[in-house]
Order: structure tokens, then C-alpha cells, then sequence
């Protein structure tokens, strides 16, 4: 229990220091202000006062919109950033060469990111119940509530004053700093706004949090949406733990997108699997159970109508959290027991153009498998063709990883198949452009928008690994 704390601690703080979380912090203050103004322009009924109504439900989804996506996000970089990068840097075979398991080291990985991402939520929480304690100005005749943008101003100039003061006298991190004094700033700047009116005068706080401004339901959905952000932010940790950061991030929106739409993926396979054996599809229940029902904790269509969620289904909405993120952790800690860390995996010395080549090639494939994944969804598909297709595709998008894999990694056979694969490529596609066609087959790949753009891309690949420079990498 010791190392998992000392490991989740070191995470956490390692995280905050980071530039890059400051920069994400700064972001999603500024997207959350600036919904205020976004959101006045929604089509209300402006005589019955509906427009009102219309424009603070935006500024509710906006804000809820922004802190899911912004918590993404910052979890993918900060995932990535702990633990992909200490496999790079061999830093971390420091940490697993002592007597810690390598599930202790991915469980507190997780853990210090997860602290990490709390506090990011908890400060964008607190400025977006500051514009929802605000309201859209959605007339002239709608004065400006100033004590909500004085207590917010001055709780982000004293967390700066103080941050920038720590780093110049006792030299603190500036990030860190900032983001820890905003806890004290933006809570008392909350708390104030919360029991003073627009008239600069006192209100019961019960007055604030209410039916009228921040409801009760609003609430239970920011804590809903903090279940959706800390779960993916497991699913980053688990993909750290095998690729880099570019492919965290990718991985991570494509759940985040995946997961969204798993009622219409489950109908759909369903439907496709519907004529032949029936409503009850193996593949449609295989996808249900496996795929995350992130719709699970999207709480905007029960906001939309007033509906107030039961204390049950929020206890089991937490349970479904539970669950999951414990089976995602699961499967990261199986992936990185197979990791070798202290092999040199890629060389220290690999030029920027075969870097390139090689994270180009695995997105490549990520989107391959993702189009594979929607062809899937069509019934078009459910033929001998189709499969045949998709199998294609498929088992292309497992080549082009392993290449390309092996092409950063620095190995003969992978330089030797990237050449034969690009010069057919380019070699094709010369042939195609530059002799008549001889059939209308031909002569629509010739006109073909992609086949120029393959051939230009092939011939850029054999330029990049004939260089002399590349081509020490390869020995």
C-alpha cells in the first residue's frame, strides 16, 4: 500500500507540474466563458419569455459538453505523458526493478492521474456554476450579474499573484501553484457569488441552489459526467501502457465516440442480425456487455425535460463506473505485464522522418480498423463480398501496425517491406498516370483523386527511406 501511494503521489504531482496541464486549465476556463455569449442565440418563443428557458439549457450543455471533452483530453495527454513516456525513457524499469508489482505501478499510474483530473474537474466546475450562477444575457433589459464576474476575476488574479509570487521567492512550480490556490479562490469566489444577488445584496444560499438557478439535478449530472471523464481516463492509462501519445489520444476519442453511440451500434447489429436469427443477436449481446454505454451518464435529455434522477439509479450508474473501470485496469495491467521495458524498443537516435512514417502508418491502421468497425454496422456487409471486404481490411490494418512497428523500432525486414510496398504503390500508380489505359477499369483508377494522392505519398516514403540518414537507422 506504501508503493501505491508513493507512486499515485509522485503521479499526481508529476502531472500538475506538467505545462501542458496548466495549458488545458487555462483552455477550459475560456471555453466555459465564453458559452455565456454562445449561448443567447438558441430560437426560443421570445414572447412567452421561452427563450430565457431555451438559452440557460444550452449554456448547461455547453458547460457540461466542455467539461467532458476538455477532461478527455487532459487525461489522454497526462496518461500518456506518466506512463508511455517512462517506457520510452527506461524511466520507469527503475520503479518495476524494485520489489513493486506491475500492477501496483498501473494502479497508482492511474490513481495520480486520476487526482490529476479531479482537480482540473473540480476548478472547471467551479467557473462553470459561476456562469450558470451568472445566466445568459439574453436581452438588454438583463442586467449583468458583477459580483459573479468581480468574485471570478479576483479569485484567478490572487491564485496567479500567488503562484508567481511562490515561484520567484521560493521557486514553486508556477502550474502547480496556480491550480492548488485556485482551489482555495475559485471555491470562496463560488461561495460569495452564491449568497450575493446582482443588486450586491444577501440571498439564502438555498435561493442559489434551487429550482430557479443551479438545480439540484445540475448537480447530480456534473457528478455523472465525472464518471464518464475518470473512466476514460482508465481507458488512457490501459492504452499508455502499450503505445504512445498521439495513439492514447486517438484510442481514447474513439471509445469516447464508440461508447456514445452504443445504443444505435447495439440496434444495428440487431437490425442486421434481426432477418436470420432474430432479435436476440450473440454479436449484438458480445457488443453490449463489452463495448461502455457512455450514454449510461449523459444526463442533458433528463436536464432538457426537468426530470429529477432516483437515488437508485444513480447508485447503480455508479456501480456500472465501478464495474467497468476495474475491467478496463484489468486489461491495461494484462498488457503491461508482457511490456519490456528494459529492451530497447526504439532507437534514441531515430530520425524525425521515420518517426513520422511510423506513428502516420499506426493511425493509418487505427482508421482502417474504425472503418471496419462501421462497415460492420451494414447489413451490405453480411455477404460473402462484404465479409470478404472487411476481412481485407482488417487484416491490412494488422500489417500496416506491425510494419510500421518494426520500422520504428529499426528493423532490416520492415525498411525492406516499406520499400517493395511504396515502389509497387508508386510504381502503379506512374504506369496508371503515364501509359494509355487499356481498359475502363484502368482508366478509372487513373482518374481516381486517391491513386494520385497514393502515389504521391509512396513516392515521398522512398524518398525519405533512400536517404543516407535513414538508412543508418536500419543497420
Amino acid at each position: 500500500m506504501i508503493q501505491f501511494w508513493s507512486i499515485a503521489k509522485n503521479t499526481f504531482i508529476q502531472t500538475i507540474r506538467q505545462p501542458i496541464f496548466g495549458v488545458m486549465i487555462f483552455l477550459t476556463f475560456v471555453m466555459l466563458v465564453l458559452s455565456l455569449p454562445m449561448s443567447g442565440w438558441t430560437m426560443g418563443n421570445a414572447g412567452s419569455g421561452d427563450y430565457e428557458a431555451s438559452d440557460q439549457q444550452m449554456l448547461e450543455n455547453l458547460g457540461l459538453s466542455t467539461l467532458l471533452l476538455m477532461g478527455l483530453i487532459t487525461a489522454a495527454l497526462s496518461a500518456s505523458a506518466t506512463i508511455s513516456r517512462e517506457i520510452e525513457d527506461k524511466t520507469a524499469l527503475t520503479v518495476v526493478s524494485k520489489p513493486v508489482s506491475r500492477a501496483v505501478f498501473v494502479l497508482g499510474k492511474f490513481a495520480g492521474v486520476g487526482l490529476a483530473i479531479t482537480l482540473m474537474y473540480y476548478l472547471g466546475a467551479a467557473v462553470f456554476l459561476l456562469t450558470v450562477r451568472h445566466g445568459v444575457v439574453s436581452s438588454a433589459s438583463v442586467p449583468i450579474n458583477w459580483p459573479v464576474v468581480v468574485f471570478g476575476c479576483v479569485a484567478l488574479a490572487v491564485a496567479v499573484a500567488v503562484a508567481g509570487a511562490g515561484n520567484f521567492m521560493f521557486g514553486w512550480t508556477f502550474v502547480s501553484a496556480g491550480a492548488v490556490t485556485m482551489i482555495v479562490t475559485l471555491t470562496a469566489a463560488l461561495g460569495g457569488a452564491s449568497i450575493i444577488d446582482t443588486g450586491w445584496k444577501l440571498v439564502p444560499i438555498s435561493q442559489t441552489f434551487g429550482p430557479e438557478n443551479i438545480r439540484p439535478e445540475l448537480l447530480v449530472a456534473m457528478f455523472m459526467i465525472y464518471l464518464a471523464v475518470v473512466l476514460l481516463s482508465a481507458v488512457a492509462v490501459a492504452a499508455s501502457t502499450r503505445v504512445g501519445q498521439i495513439l492514447t489520444l486517438l484510442i481514447t476519442l474513439a471509445v469516447l465516440a464508440a461508447g456514445s453511440m452504443h445504443d444505435w451500434l447495439v440496434a444495428s447489429a440487431n437490425r442486421l442480425a434481426g432477418a436470420e436469427v432474430g432479435s436476440d443477436a450473440i454479436a449484438a449481446k458480445l457488443l453490449s456487455y463489452g463495448l461502455v454505454n457512455l450514454t449510461f451518464f449523459y444526463p442533458l435529455d433528463a436536464l432538457a425535460r426537468g426530470w429529477a434522477m432516483p437515488g437508485s439509479l444513480v447508485w447503480l450508474k455508479v456501480l456500472y463506473f465501478a464495474c467497468y473501470t476495474a475491467a478496463v485496469l484489468a486489461l491495461g495491467i494484462a498488457m503491461f505485464q508482457r511490456r519490456q521495458i528494459a529492451a530497447a524498443e526504439t532507437s534514441s537516435s531515430m530520425p524525425p522522418a521515420v518517426s513520422l512514417l511510423s506513428g502516420g502508418g499506426r493511425i493509418v491502421a487505427i482508421i482502417a480498423l474504425i472503418f471496419a468497425g462501421v462497415l460492420l454496422t451494414q447489413r451490405s456487409s453480411y455477404d460473402w463480398p462484404g465479409l470478404v471486404r472487411v476481412a481485407g481490411i482488417l487484416a491490412s490494418s494488422g500489417v500496416c501496425w506491425i510494419i510500421c512497428g518494426a520500422l520504428g523500432s529499426g528493423r532490416k525486414w520492415a525498411f525492406w517491406a516499406t520499400i517493395l510496398a511504396a515502389g509497387c504503390v508508386a510504381g502503379a500508380g506512374l504506369t496508371l498516370r503515364f501509359i494509355p489505359a487499356w481498359t475502363s477499369t484502368v482508366q478509372t483508377i487513373q482518374s481516381s483523386q486517391a491513386a494520385i494522392i497514393a502515389t504521391l505519398i509512396s513516392a515521398a516514403t522512398l524518398i525519405v527511406l533512400i536517404l543516407p540518414k535513414t538508412r543508418k537507422h536500419f543497420k
